[in-house]
């Protein structure tokens, strides 16, 4: 009986320290991964070249917006931008019929500035557009996968929020 529980306790035993490892192992792989899509991520950024795609809109006290049948993007190559947003918000000030539908930019960029925080495996990308009529400042965290958030304030309408995809901009739309 002393032999059958020693047998039965090795079992266990040994069955738990390879449950560990396998463990330890994933972990270690989950954590490799993660890594390389910060770092794909991150080398996106630091080129100068990449574009959000928007699958959802968050408009200031109001349920969300699915976009995946509106076109939306926020290109960037360089110090220009070509944005491309829909709007769902209030509009606090002036402009009558003047405003258009939703945040659209083309030009130059002012105030661009990243920050990585490797640690949290997130970049933060702030700049500021304006145009005739408002200007808008541009808070945007990426994370590992591309994951990405904006918000977009506005000296005109009420803020907005997008969560989508941050990404290698298609070589067809160039």
């Amino acid at each position: 009986m002393k032999k059958f529980l020693l047998i039965a306790f090795t079992m266990v035993f040994l069955t738990s320290m390879s449950y560990a490892q396998d463990n330890s192992v994933k972990k270690e792989l989950r954590k490799e991964k993660a890594d390389a899509a910060y770092n794909y991520t991150k080398d996106l950024i630091i080129s100068g070249d990449y574009v959000f795609e928007a699958n959802r809109a968050y408009p200031l006290g109001t349920q969300s917006v699915t976009l995946t049948t509106r076109p939306n993007q926020i290109r960037i190559n360089g110090k220009e931008a070509d944005i491309s947003l829909p709007y769902f918000g209030a509009v606090r000030s002036g402009g009558g019929f003047n405003h258009t539908n939703g945040i659209q930019f083309k030009g130059e960029v002012r105030n661009y500035e990243v920050e990585y925080r490797d640690d949290k495996r997130k970049a933060i990308i702030r700049f500021d557009v304006a145009n005739d009529t408002e200007t808008h400042r541009f808070f945007i965290t990426a994370g590992k996968a591309g994951d990405t958030r904006v918000i977009v304030s506005s000296s005109a309408r009420n803020s907005i929020s997008y969560y989508g995809i941050l990404g290698a901009p298609d070589k067809a739309s160039r």
